[in-house]
């Protein structure tokens, strides 16, 4: 989600779905461009990059990219996974940041519009 003005860009990105969409596609994101991109001709007030994460592994492909947006330019917000057994019997996790995302944006979209 991009949120424009003549002088200013505001992103915000729920990482759960896009690093699913990217995976699922078989391809890499540039974030490094991503971030270039919000910021054409424009000053890049906030790029905010939300994302589940599991809490219990040691080791995670999204705790490396999550280090890497954060270092980056990124706000990162992190919420844990919630893992359940579904009707089937299967081992799910769920990561939904849209409403975090929703919130963000309300409390942005006041001081967005008076600038």
């Amino acid at each position: 989600m991009l949120f424009t003005h003549p002088r200013r860009s505001h992103c915000s990105s729920n990482g759960t779905n896009l690093y699913g969409a990217a995976k699922g596609l078989k391809f890499d994101i540039d974030y490094e461009r991503l971030l270039e991109l919000c910021a054409r001709k424009r000053t890049l007030v906030r790029a905010f990059y939300y994302i589940a994460v599991a809490e219990d592994q040691e080791f995670s492909p999204l705790r490396t990219l999550v280090d890497w947006v954060d270092y980056n330019g990124f706000s990162v917000g992190t919420k844990p996974l919630k893992e359940f057994t579904d009707a089937q019997g299967r081992h799910r996790a769920k990561g939904n940041m849209d409403i975090e995302l929703a919130i963000n944006v309300m409390k942005v979209w006041p001081a967005w519009t008076m600038w």
